[in-house]
């Protein structure tokens, strides 16, 4: 998640991340600093302007760190050992 932008991620999606610049003949009305490049299924080209510094959509969009700029690594979902189910065995009371 993006706060700054109020952007989430998805992790699926590969991500490209460049400095945004305004020029002569784009300067938008905010302060953005980060342009986030991806494909749709299509194959067509999207990208979305952040006011999120590039480091940090980096660090989030394609390292997945929860807290970019920490040492922190994202979690990671062990993988749960299978047991057999036990089976309830029903009695006959008589």
């Amino acid at each position: 998640m993006l706060p700054e932008d109020n952007v989430g991620t998805n992790p699926a999606v590969t991500f490209r991340v460049e400095s945004f610049e305004p020029t002569k003949d784009f300067t938008p009305t905010k302060p953005y600093q980060t342009r986030l490049k991806w494909r749709d299924a299509n194959g067509n080209e999207k990208s979305r302007l952040l006011l999120t510094k590039p480091e940090v959509v980096v660090a989030v969009a394609l390292r997945g760190e929860s807290e970019p700029g920490s040492d922190r690594k994202p979690p990671r979902h062990p993988a749960q050992r299978r047991t057999p189910r036990q089976r309830a065995t029903l009695r006959a009371h008589t």
